[in-house]
């Protein structure tokens, strides 16, 4: 479990590097914490999905709050919380598609 865990973090920290660079912003403390979790899915059809929390700052003396959520042990997308609103990546930078 240990190691499943740790797993996961490293996955969602290099999702979380490669969407704050595309983004234009510093990931601060190079911390990214498991936060939550639920079950997700239907019957039969079941899987965890995570969350995981970081600090962010655009080069201003500030400190922005973002979100990384994992399913399947894998970064589906990472939220990054800018005062005109919550930008949404995709593990590799891109906005997710229109209408999603």
């Amino acid at each position: 479990v240990m190691v499943a865990r740790q797993r996961t973090r490293e996955r969602a920290r290099a999702a979380v590097e490669q969407a704050c660079a595309a983004a234009g912003v510093v990931l601060l403390d190079q911390a990214v914490e498991l936060w939550g979790w639920r079950w997700q899915g239907g019957r039969g059809h079941r899987w965890l999905r995570r969350v995981a929390r970081f600090e962010f700052t655009t080069g201003a003396d500030d400190r922005r709050r973002g979100e990384v959520l994992l399913e399947r042990g894998r970064a589906v997308w990472v939220g990054l919380d800018f005062p005109e609103g919550v930008q949404w990546l995709d593990p590799r930078g891109r906005p997710p598609p229109p209408g999603y």
